[in-house]
């Protein structure tokens, strides 16, 4: 087989595989260390701070992948924004959470302490926080808060709403049922726990 012969077969097919992985890099959206602040002072980076359970040095524009938790320890806040502004959060001091999807849409979990986010409205496909197993907040774009420890969650919604949805079980007789019940909360609704 000639070169030329060659080259028209891997050609085309060279050409669809990238232009396949450049779109899927378009795609691609990651979360990126905004601003470290150690006793309310602005710094380049933090010693103690936890990333998947190993005790680091986080940075500021450090990137951070999907299925990473990191854990801020006392006297350090950590901002973090995704890709194109789309989504902003303040991870107070003692604060946890866990990047589980970043795409279209964000999935999150707020393992302890208080998190603030901000996310544009309409920017997302979706932004859903989990808090334990039996809460998720979802949002299109608001302005709010979740916080609390093991016994309780609060939400604090600081613009438009959001919809928060409690899982359980329903026994009848000997028959359990998941069941979920979403309740809407707004600014006008206050802090509800």
């Amino acid at each position: 087989m000639s070169l030329r012969s060659l080259l028209r077969i891997l050609l085309p097919a060279v050409f669809l595989l990238w232009t396949v992985g450049t779109q899927g890099l378009a795609a691609t959206r990651v979360h990126t260390v905004r601003q470290i602040l150690v006793d309310g002072r602005s710094v380049s980076s933090a010693s103690g701070v936890a990333i998947d359970g190993t005790e680091s040095t986080l940075r500021v524009s450090q990137v951070i992948p999907d299925h990473t938790t990191i854990a801020v320890p006392a006297h350090v806040t950590v901002v973090l924004v995704s890709t194109g502004n789309k989504s902003t959060m303040t991870l107070e001091p003692g604060a946890s959470v866990t990047f589980i999807s970043t795409g279209s849409g964000e999935l999150l979990s707020r393992n302890a302490g208080t998190i603030f986010f901000n996310v544009v409205h309409g920017a997302l496909d979706f932004f859903k926080v989990q808090s334990g197993e039996a809460l998720t907040a979802s949002v299109s774009g608001t302005a709010f808060s979740i916080s609390g420890n093991s016994g309780s969650v609060i939400f604090n919604v600081a613009s438009d709403v959001v919809n928060v949805t409690k899982t359980g079980y329903i026994r009848i007789g000997d028959q359990s049922y998941r069941a979920s019940l979403v309740d809407t909360i707004s600014p006008a609704s206050g802090r509800v726990t």
